[in-house]
């Protein structure tokens, strides 16, 4: 539904900042096509929909507290390992969403979703495919083990939960040194100071996982609501200057 162009991709906003007419200016790299290519852009309201710590550097230089704030949400590290096997070699019926591992269990995985039970066409009929995570706040030193060694305690945790014989026909490992936000103590009262801050910044809204919830549909009804609430308020300023207009 959005209008041709109006998405820009491989775009990296390099600063922001608000005007004295009540807009925000924001410096962009424009990084496609093979080639860099910078652009000052200006908006009515921008949506900083980024980890704590970019919207943090973002803010800093016109509201420090706010950045100082943000700075202090702490991550947790994350490597996400993807895994296919031919069906056969997997013992679990796979009948489910996926599991997770409590750490009274002392296994270091996480979890794992079984994706190709999930979404369809993820493996072919007689194979499967895992997507399992190691780390954490709880485990964090883990991820600064080599790849190999890595992925064969996933592929040891694996056989131990689900039965599946290694190695695995196909593995894609990727880490996220700050993968998931923590809501640690003390952690909504930051969130209320945050927005008290930014309070006088109309126009700028943050809406992020570090907030409000960390899942995905977490986010996507919080972003709704966010669109819903961003659309009615512009829409509720045109409608009064109409209103002045014609009253003029």
């Amino acid at each position: 539904q959005l209008t041709p162009g109006t998405l820009r991709t491989q775009c990296k906003v390099l600063s922001l900042s608000p005007t004295r007419h009540g807009h925000w200016q924001l410096y962009v790299m424009n990084g496609g096509n093979n080639r860099l290519a910078h652009e000052k852009l200006l908006a009515k309201a921008v949506v900083l929909a980024v980890p704590a710590a970019a919207a943090a550097q973002l803010l800093a230089p016109f509201a420090s507290s706010a950045a100082q704030i943000l700075a202090q949400i702490p991550y947790a590290p994350i490597a996400s390992v993807a895994l296919g096997y031919a069906r056969d070699r997997v013992g679990h019926p796979l009948d489910g969403f996926g599991f997770l591992v409590p750490r009274r269990e002392r296994v270091p995985l996480l979890g794992a979703l079984f994706s190709s039970t999930l979404f369809a066409e993820r493996a072919a009929a007689d194979q499967v495919l895992l997507t399992a995570f190691i780390g954490g706040t709880t485990n964090p030193a883990i991820l600064e083990k080599t790849d190999s060694i890595l992925l064969r305690q996933v592929e040891g945790d694996l056989a131990h939960c689900l039965r599946t014989t290694a190695p695995a026909d196909f593995v894609y490992l990727t880490r996220y040194t700050a993968a998931i936000p923590q809501y640690t103590l003390g952690h909504l009262d930051r969130l209320q100071q945050l927005d008290t801050q930014l309070a006088p910044f109309a126009g700028l809204y943050l809406r992020a996982n570090w907030r409000d919830g960390v899942s995905v549909a977490d986010c996507v009804r919080n972003g709704e609501r966010l669109a819903t609430q961003i659309a009615s308020h512009y829409a509720t300023l045109s409608d009064g200057s109409a209103e002045q207009k014609q009253g003029g």
